[in-house]
């Protein structure tokens, strides 16, 4: 399994997404069962089978959804971010 984690951020200023806009990480449209969000400390981590490909989704309120194809996956990934609407 793959390790994905890392901060969530919004793009533009690179500073963390605010708990108030209760951040949501989607992998295929679909809440991951293997993951975890820690709103003090604005990290996420969540484990995918190794090999195959995934679309990881980053939703918040106020936020646009950002969408990522993740390709092959053969070792942890680090980070996902948002734009500001």
């Amino acid at each position: 399994m793959a390790r994905i984690e890392g901060p969530l951020l919004i793009r533009s200023s690179n500073t963390p997404v605010p708990a108030a806009a209760n951040p949501k990480i989607l992998i295929d449209s679909k809440t991951p069962d293997s993951r975890y969000i820690d709103p003090i400390y604005n990290r996420y981590q969540l484990w995918l089978p190794y090999g195959k490909d995934y679309r990881r989704q980053v939703q918040a309120k106020g936020y646009r959804p950002e969408a990522e194809d993740l390709k092959r996956i053969t070792a942890p990934i680090w980070g996902a971010a948002l734009t500001d609407e």
